[in-house]
C-alpha cells in the first residue's frame, strides 16, 4: 500500500482487505481514513509493520490481523490507536512481545494471541493494557512465565493459556492481576 493510498475516503467506516498480498504496513498507508472503525487485514501476508503504521486511525475500534506472518510485537506498532477495543493477532508467527509491546492501547478490552509461537511471557509484556478483560494465549508454545509477565492487567476477567507447554511459572508472574 503506497503512502496515502486511501486518501479521500473520509466517510469510510469499515475496510476489508483480507486475502490480498500486502507484506508491509507503511507509516502512512491509511492516512485519510479519519472515520474508520474496523480494519480487516486477515490473510494478507503481513510480515512487518513500520513504526506508527496505524497512527492515522484515531477512531479505529477493531483491528484484525488474523493469519499473517508477523513474528514480533514491537512497542511502536500500535501507537495512536487510542480507542482500539479489539485486536486479533491469532494465527501469526509471533515468537516474542517486546516489553510494553502494546503501548498506547489503553482502551483495549480483548486481545487474541492464540495459535502463535510464543515461548516465554516476558516481563511487563502487557503493561498499559489497564482495562483488558479477555486475553487468549492458547495453542502457543509457552513454556514459562517470568516475574511480572502479566503485570498491569488489572481488570482481566478471562485468561486462556490452554494447549501450551507451561513448565515454569515464576514468583509473582501474575502480580498485578485482580
Amino acid at each position: 500500500i503506497e503512502v496515502e493510498g486511501f486518501y479521500g475516503l473520509f466517510g469510510l467506516n469499515e475496510l476489508v482487505l483480507s486475502n490480498n498480498i500486502i507484506k508491509l504496513i507503511n507509516k502512512r498507508s491509511f492516512f485519510g481514513l479519519v472515520n474508520l472503525k474496523k480494519l480487516d487485514l486477515e490473510s494478507i501476508f503481513v510480515e512487518s509493520i513500520e513504526e506508527k503504521g496505524f497512527y492515522d486511525l484515531h477512531k479505529l475500534t477493531e483491528l484484525v490481523l488474523l493469519r499473517n506472518k508477523i513474528k514480533i510485537i514491537k512497542k511502536s506498532y500500535f501507537f495512536g490507536l487510542d480507542i482500539l477495543k479489539n485486536l486479533n493477532l491469532k494465527e501469526n508467527y509471533i515468537e516474542s512481545i517486546e516489553e510494553e509491546g502494546f503501548y498506547g492501547l489503553h482502551n483495549l478490552t480483548e486481545l487474541d494471541l492464540s495459535w502463535n509461537r510464543i515461548k516465554i511471557i516476558q516481563k511487563r509484556s502487557f503493561l498499559g493494557l489497564d482495562i483488558l478483560k479477555i486475553l487468549y494465549l492458547s495453542k502457543n508454545s509457552i513454556e514459562s512465565v517470568v516475574e511480572e509477565g502479566f503485570y498491569g492487567l488489572f481488570n482481566l476477567n478471562e485468561l486462556d493459556l490452554s494447549r501450551n507447554n507451561v513448565k515454569i511459572i515464576k514468583n509473582i508472574s501474575f502480580f498485578g492481576l485482580n
